[in-house]
Protein backbone atom coordinates (compact mmCIF):
# COMPACT_ATOMS: atom_id res chain seq x y z
CA UNK A 1 0.00 0.00 0.00
CA UNK A 2 1.65 3.42 -0.54
CA UNK A 3 2.21 5.67 1.61
CA UNK A 4 -0.35 8.23 1.13
CA UNK A 5 -3.20 6.06 2.01
CA UNK A 6 -0.82 4.61 5.28
CA UNK A 7 -0.18 8.37 6.39
CA UNK A 8 -4.34 8.74 5.72
CA UNK A 9 -5.53 5.99 7.59
CA UNK A 10 -2.51 6.51 10.66
CA UNK A 11 -4.06 10.51 10.60
CA UNK A 12 -7.29 8.86 10.77
CA UNK A 13 -6.61 6.41 13.35
CA UNK A 14 -5.28 9.16 15.73
CA UNK A 15 -8.32 11.28 15.03
CA UNK A 16 -10.57 8.72 15.90
CA UNK A 17 -8.59 7.91 19.04
CA UNK A 18 -8.76 11.38 20.07
CA UNK A 19 -12.49 12.27 19.67
CA UNK A 20 -13.03 9.22 22.09
CA UNK A 21 -9.83 10.16 24.51
CA UNK A 22 -7.83 6.96 23.87
CA UNK A 23 -4.23 6.75 24.15
CA UNK A 24 -1.99 4.89 21.51
CA UNK A 25 -0.85 2.84 24.92
CA UNK A 26 -4.66 2.24 26.17
CA UNK A 27 -5.22 1.20 21.88
CA UNK A 28 -1.60 -0.79 22.00
CA UNK A 29 -2.99 -2.89 25.70
CA UNK A 30 -6.39 -3.45 23.81
CA UNK A 31 -4.97 -4.92 20.79
CA UNK A 32 -2.36 -7.23 23.23
CA UNK A 33 0.28 -5.66 21.16
CA UNK A 34 3.03 -2.65 21.44
CA UNK A 35 2.92 0.98 21.66
CA UNK A 36 5.61 1.12 18.78
CA UNK A 37 3.10 -1.15 16.36
CA UNK A 38 0.64 1.46 17.28
CA UNK A 39 2.42 4.57 16.79
CA UNK A 40 4.35 2.95 13.18
CA UNK A 41 0.20 2.57 12.37
CA UNK A 42 -0.33 6.46 13.26
CA UNK A 43 2.75 7.47 11.64
CA UNK A 44 2.26 6.10 7.97
CA UNK A 45 4.79 3.52 8.70
CA UNK A 46 2.75 -0.09 8.27
CA UNK A 47 -0.82 -0.58 7.93
CA UNK A 48 -2.69 -2.29 10.35
CA UNK A 49 -4.58 -5.64 9.73
CA UNK A 50 -7.70 -5.81 8.67
CA UNK A 51 -8.94 -7.35 11.82
CA UNK A 52 -7.24 -4.87 13.81
CA UNK A 53 -8.59 -2.08 12.19
CA UNK A 54 -11.89 -3.72 12.37
CA UNK A 55 -11.02 -3.55 16.16
CA UNK A 56 -10.08 -0.11 15.79
CA UNK A 57 -13.37 0.95 14.27
CA UNK A 58 -15.58 -1.11 16.42
CA UNK A 59 -13.56 1.01 19.67
CA UNK A 60 -14.08 4.48 18.02
CA UNK A 61 -17.43 3.86 16.32
CA UNK A 62 -16.16 4.96 12.94
CA UNK A 63 -16.86 3.18 9.49
CA UNK A 64 -13.91 2.46 7.29
CA UNK A 65 -14.73 5.04 4.86
CA UNK A 66 -13.50 7.36 7.91
CA UNK A 67 -10.51 5.89 7.67
CA UNK A 68 -9.85 5.40 4.38
CA UNK A 69 -10.69 9.29 4.06
CA UNK A 70 -13.94 9.35 2.58
CA UNK A 71 -17.33 10.49 3.78
CA UNK A 72 -18.98 8.43 6.11
CA UNK A 73 -21.73 5.96 4.94
CA UNK A 74 -22.86 4.84 8.05
CA UNK A 75 -26.31 3.69 7.68
CA UNK A 76 -26.17 2.94 3.75
CA UNK A 77 -25.05 -0.28 2.67
CA UNK A 78 -22.31 1.51 0.86
CA UNK A 79 -18.15 0.20 0.51
CA UNK A 80 -15.28 2.30 0.59
CA UNK A 81 -15.58 3.76 -3.29
CA UNK A 82 -19.28 2.89 -3.90
CA UNK A 83 -20.15 6.18 -4.53
CA UNK A 84 -18.18 7.05 -7.78
CA UNK A 85 -18.19 11.16 -6.76
CA UNK A 86 -16.51 10.43 -3.52
CA UNK A 87 -13.48 8.62 -5.42
CA UNK A 88 -14.11 11.29 -8.30
CA UNK A 89 -14.05 14.35 -5.26
CA UNK A 90 -10.62 13.04 -4.52
CA UNK A 91 -8.78 11.89 -7.05
CA UNK A 92 -7.87 15.54 -8.07
CA UNK A 93 -5.34 15.49 -5.10
CA UNK A 94 -3.32 12.89 -6.70
CA UNK A 95 -0.61 13.56 -9.17
CA UNK A 96 0.37 9.65 -10.85
CA UNK A 97 -2.52 7.82 -11.78
CA UNK A 98 -1.04 4.45 -11.64
CA UNK A 99 -0.64 4.95 -7.50
CA UNK A 100 -4.21 5.94 -7.49
CA UNK A 101 -5.02 2.41 -9.53
CA UNK A 102 -3.26 0.42 -7.23
CA UNK A 103 -4.43 2.32 -3.90
CA UNK A 104 -8.11 1.90 -5.40
CA UNK A 105 -7.36 -1.94 -5.91
CA UNK A 106 -5.81 -2.42 -2.25
CA UNK A 107 -8.80 -0.38 -0.99
CA UNK A 108 -11.38 -2.46 -2.03
CA UNK A 109 -9.43 -5.75 -1.33
CA UNK A 110 -9.32 -4.97 2.33
CA UNK A 111 -12.56 -3.66 2.40
CA UNK A 112 -14.15 -6.84 1.23
CA UNK A 113 -11.95 -8.82 3.58
CA UNK A 114 -13.55 -5.93 6.45
CA UNK A 115 -16.96 -6.67 4.71
CA UNK A 116 -16.57 -10.94 4.95
CA UNK A 117 -15.34 -10.70 8.50
CA UNK A 118 -17.94 -8.62 10.14
CA UNK A 119 -20.83 -10.97 8.96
Amino acid sequence: MTKNISRKIGENIQKALDEKKITRAQLAEILHGSHQKVSSWINGKHMPAVDVLCTIMELTGKDANYFFGYPSCAGNNHIVGDNNHNINQNVGGFTELAEIKQDLALMKQAILELQRKKK
